[in-house]
């Protein structure tokens, strides 16, 4: 939509790509964005950023990838192997390399021998050790083809698997933007793979190895958009943040959900909520002709796919000002566009989870249900869940069972 919207508006009006821009609230949501672009043929910038699949954490998740499809990739290796630190230092490294090169190794075979290693000390070599048995159960896990790994997500399940214990996540679990937007990155490259994945055929250990290779070199293909016209420029892309003081002619401003504008940080704080109310007009506001605000009824997360809320934000604006285009294909839009539902009707929901009742779900485990609010082509309902928080769901399609 976004891309036809730019379109539309370089037909219509004749304005040059440099004069559009598309802003976002978190630096995550770039990478569809990019894909899009590239695929419509329109150039663009990331201004004050760095295009998603050059971004450090990344890079660091695709080359731990690249290490499990291919044990030659020695650019990679070098990479990963202390990151996150693992007392693999310089000196160490140029040891192996060293008995790589004496031994006529690979810097991957030269590791496997680290015990016969001279001026190593103890510690090195467990910590040498300890990384190679990593990267092994890595390859392991797809060649024996874990149970966990269904044949619909295997890869995205995969790729989680290996982020989260190879350590990144950990490593960016801190409480600064950077290392939020670092963790929202990390969760978006399993997204990535979820997109990517391909339904699996009669071998899931093969099919697995087979996508995950295809998947890393889908990534390797991305290049830029066609060659920049001078005088037509690029489309910019740039968080809200990045875009005060700026203005263009069209403006897209994308991802008004609820959790992604507002953030998740800003519930329960009418500070904080304040703040995000701003940051959505501050970016409104650099539209000085064209403005499309969008919003996903689904959207995937960490190869989860999940519908969505709209922005409270979106119910904020005047009924005349707006002109509502639905083009969720399976969902509908009530009139305020503060909801996506199903458009199967939502009787009985409160019948079948009452106030007080206990229930599954598959990613946030057991919880309460506090609310159920029926709404004309669905219900959502509201659950305090003991290890994720309260969370507000969409019942038609969130996956609910209830165990009382």
């Amino acid at each position: 939509m976004v891309a036809d919207f730019l379109k539309t508006a370089a037909a219509g009006t004749g304005l040059p790509w440099k004069e559009m821009a598309v802003l976002y609230r978190i630096n995550a949501l770039s990478r569809v964005l990019e894909e899009a672009l590239r695929s419509a043929g329109i150039p663009y910038v990331i201004a004050r950023g760095t295009a998603f699949f050059e971004r450090k954490e990344v890079r660091d998740a695709l080359a731990y990838l690249r290490c499990v499809a291919n044990l030659n990739d020695e650019i990679s290796l070098r990479r990963i192997i202390n990151t996150p630190t693992r007392g693999i230092g310089k000196t160490t490294l140029d040891k192996i390399e060293l008995h790589a090169i004496n031994r006529q190794l690979r810097l991957g075979g030269a590791m496997r021998e680290v015990d016969a290693i001279e001026g190593l000390s103890t510690r090195a070599v467990k910590s040498v050790t300890k990384f190679v048995e990593l990267i092994e159960g890595f390859r392991r896990r797809v060649s024996e083809g874990a149970e966990s790994l269904s044949d619909a997500h295997g890869l995205p399940e995969l790729v989680d698997h290996i982020i989260g214990e190879a350590g990144l996540y950990g490593m960016h679990r801190g409480d600064t933007d950077d290392d939020r937007q670092r963790l929202e990155n990390l969760g978006e490259v399993v997204s990535a793979a979820a997109d990517f994945s391909p339904p699996a055929g009669p071998d899931i250990a093969e099919d697995l190895l087979a996508r995950l290779s295809q998947f890393l070199e889908s990534i390797a293909l991305v290049s830029d958009a066609d060659a920049i016209d001078p005088e037509r420029g690029t489309v910019t892309l740039m968080s809200l943040h990045a875009a005060k003081g700026l203005e263009f002619d069209a403006v897209a401003l994308i991802g008004l959900e609820q959790n992604l504008l507002p953030h998740a940080r800003a519930a329960g704080s009418e500070d904080e909520m304040e703040e995000e109310r701003r940051l959505c007009f501050v970016g409104m506001t650099r539209a000085k002709r064209r403005l499309l605000l969008t919003r996903a009824a689904v959207r995937t997360h960490r190869g989860m796919r999940a519908a969505t809320m709209a922005s409270c934000f979106l119910g904020e604006l005047p009924a005349d000002t707006v002109n509502l285009i639905d083009k969720s294909g399976g969902y509908a839009l009530d009139e305020r566009a503060d909801r996506a539902v199903p458009q199967e009707a939502a009787d009985g929901y409160e019948a079948a989870y009452p106030v007080g009742c206990i229930v599954r779900h598959a990613q946030y485990g057991l919880g309460r249900v506090e609310e159920v609010t029926p709404r004309a082509r669905g219900a959502s309902a509201r659950v305090a869940f003991p290890s994720a928080g309260t969370k507000t769901l969409i019942l038609g399609h969130a996956p609910l069972v209830r165990v009382d």
